[in-house]
């Protein structure tokens, strides 16, 4: 029987560094969200937020799909975390068929 052991090393200056503020939900990319913001949010929230990290936007449709989220629940999160200033919307109307909420040129 071989046994193999991986040891994977993150060089010391591509470190995460908590005491700078870089504690993340996007993969060791600067947070959009700051952790404590991020740790005080409904479940749903953060489902939310993940799939805007992931995809880069986050419409009432994808909460659906993704989340099983109802889209009429989806529409008041949504709308909450952009009063919040967790997300920004972007859209041309309420109605605007197209329209989604991302966090507004922060990485």
């Amino acid at each position: 029987m071989n046994i193999f052991r991986l040891r994977l090393e993150i060089p010391e200056a591509e470190r995460p560094s908590a005491a700078h503020g870089d504690a993340s939900i996007s993969h060791g990319r600067p947070a959009p969200v700051p952790l404590e913001v991020f740790s005080r949010l409904s479940d749903n929230e953060k489902a939310a937020v993940r799939i805007a990290a992931e995809v880069g936007r986050v419409n009432t449709a994808m909460l659906f799909e993704r989340a099983g989220i109802p889209k009429r629940s989806a529409t008041r999160l949504l709308r909450g975390l952009s009063e919040r200033g967790v997300l920004t919307w972007h859209g041309t109307s309420k109605t605007d068929p197209s329209q989604y909420y991302d966090f507004g040129g922060r990485p």
